[in-house]
């Protein structure tokens, strides 16, 4: 009996292991299907890259890694960072996190994927294109809503984010639905200021700027007030200074314009009027610790990363690791 018994466990052991080899062959025959076509396209990945040792090296631990999943977001992740990686010809620290972030992201779930996409979205870039509340509700669409549904308000997620050094979880300070609404896009949501208002603020220095279409605009949201030409209060900075309004009229027009910002409470009112899914982000920031993790530059690469995948992001990587 237990010759057979020993026999038995040995026949499984073999079919077993062809099985998997079988799985990870095919796993593997995708994946270089991927790559081939992500680096044949315009614009993809650079085929003079594999003539690289260190590259070679990435993609073997990329094929690694989707040979060890079955799930394909972790597979188009892979093939999305060595196309990445491809590109960076010097050694550099930016090539070096790439490698990094191949290597941690074979050990991620859909979930830490989404999750590190709004991160770096919500917390380290400020989309140009949303000048009005119609924009905004677009880049809600595009860069934010696709990856909600994904995340979890359960704080494991967050922890295991840590443990792979993609984030840093500040327990001390979050960044909030205000900062994000407020204090990055608070022109959206500016209710207007007169323009005697506005000439108080500049004095009689600068009495002939409240008819200058370069430092001021209709308010977006009442058109017979004005708004500075900014969308935020550090855009508003740079827009003043740029037309020679400096010291104490600078200071007290930038007062003056956050001071009509709408609360953040009433902004997110006012969104969700338009696009009710916006109280879906909202609670997941609410009721989660996502607020509170910090990116690395790893957890940056790859949320920038699954972000060009998922939703065509258009910005250069090295805008944040140099």
């Amino acid at each position: 009996m237990a010759e057979i018994l020993e026999s038995l466990r040995g026949f499984i052991q073999y079919t077993a292991a062809l099985r998997v080899k079988d799985v990870a062959e095919q796993r593997v025959k995708e994946f270089a299907d991927k790559v081939l076509r992500d680096f044949s396209r315009a614009g993809g990945g650079d085929p003079a890259a594999f003539m690289d040792p260190d590259f070679q090296a990435v993609v073997q631990a990329a094929q690694m890694g989707a040979a060890r999943s079955s799930d394909e977001t972790v597979s188009d992740a892979l093939v999305s960072l060595i196309s990445d990686r491809s590109k960076q010809q010097e050694r550099s620290r930016l090539a070096l996190t790439l490698n990094d972030a191949v290597e941690i992201a074979s050990v991620l779930t859909k979930n830490e994927f989404a999750e590190l996409s709004l991160i770096y979205f919500v917390t380290q870039t400020l989309h140009h294109g949303a000048g009005n509340l119609e924009t905004f509700i677009q880049m809600l669409h595009q860069y934010i809503l696709p990856f909600v549904p994904e995340c979890t308000t359960q704080p494991s997620s967050y922890s295991y984010l840590e443990s792979k050094r993609c984030v840093r979880i500040n327990t001390l300070q979050k960044y909030s639905i205000k900062n994000f609404l407020n204090d990055k896009y608070g022109g959206i949501f500016c209710l207007g200021f007169s323009e005697e208002e506005l000439n108080t603020a500049l004095g009689s220095e600068h009495s002939g700027s409240a008819s200058n279409s370069s430092i001021v605009i209709p308010c977006i949201n009442d058109s017979s007030l004005l708004q500075v030409r900014a969308i935020n209060k550090d855009t508003a900075k740079d827009t003043l200074e740029k037309h020679g309004i400096t010291g104490q009229p600078k200071e007290r027009l930038i007062a003056l314009y956050l001071s009509k910002f709408m609360s953040a409470q009433d902004a997110a009112r006012l969104v969700k009027e338009h696009e009710p899914r916006f109280g879906e982000f909202e609670t997941l920031w609410e009721k989660s610790i996502i607020g509170n993790c910090v990116p690395t530059t790893v957890g940056t690469a790859i949320g920038h990363s699954n972000l060009r995948r998922v939703s065509g992001l258009d910005a250069e990587l090295s805008t944040w690791i140099s």
